[in-house]
């Protein structure tokens, strides 16, 4: 795997070891754990970033790497996050230009009206960013006083009762769902599991 510079040259080029893997949680967590051998130090930094499966994985905290001298050169352990996580950083403003002295702090509008909005605002810092798919609603009002585009974005899908994902920049609003034949998963090289164990659920019989 390619470790990229936050200037998009080639920082790195790794050999991943099995013990990687990534955690996605709808409207939760999104990030990659990228576990490798190096035999000379890698200076990482934050911005630094990974591409898997169409999604973009960065440095946030130098607390995230854990770097250990072995007898083969040096043992790496990263955590990266998807770009859901700029969501955090991007205050919500109407305006294009930040105005953090405002005459009004509340807003009205579509569920698209909002995603619009909040696309704009991410556009203002951090380019790269596009509407989804976004479910259909009636008119909704949120304060946006002193808060991130990922605030908002919370108090909207708890009123609309729906959720939102984001797939590389692109941000979506409403409900996660997989294909009506399911989600289909096997032990395997890219089957997406390392372990299968059978349980029952409960200890009771089954009925008859």
């Amino acid at each position: 795997m390619i470790i990229y510079n936050r200037d998009g040259s080639v920082l790195a080029d790794v050999w991943l070891q099995e013990s990687s893997f990534v955690n996605e949680e709808i409207m939760g967590d999104h990030s990659a754990q990228i576990d490798f051998l190096s035999r000379y130090p890698i200076d990482l930094e934050i911005g630094d970033y990974i591409e898997h499966e169409g999604n973009i994985y960065t440095l946030r905290h130098n607390e995230s790497v854990t770097k250990r001298e072995s007898s083969l050169g040096w043992d790496y352990s990263v955590v990266m996050y998807s770009a859901r996580y700029e969501l955090q950083d991007v205050p919500f403003f109407l305006s294009d230009e930040p105005q953090y002295l405002k005459n009004g702090d509340y807003y009205t509008g579509t569920a698209s009206d909002w995603l619009n909005l909040i696309i704009r605002n991410m556009n203002r810092e951090i380019s790269g960013w596009a509407a989804g798919s976004c479910v259909e609603s009636e008119w909704i009002t949120i304060s946006f006083k002193d808060k991130q585009c990922s605030e908002v974005l919370d108090e909207l899908c708890a009123q609309l009762d729906t959720e939102w994902q984001v797939i590389g920049r692109a941000l979506s609003i409403g409900r996660v769902e997989y294909p009506s034949d399911g989600l289909v998963l096997s032990q395997g090289e890219g089957g997406g599991l390392k372990e299968l164990r059978l349980s029952s659920s409960n200890q009771e019989r089954p009925v008859t």
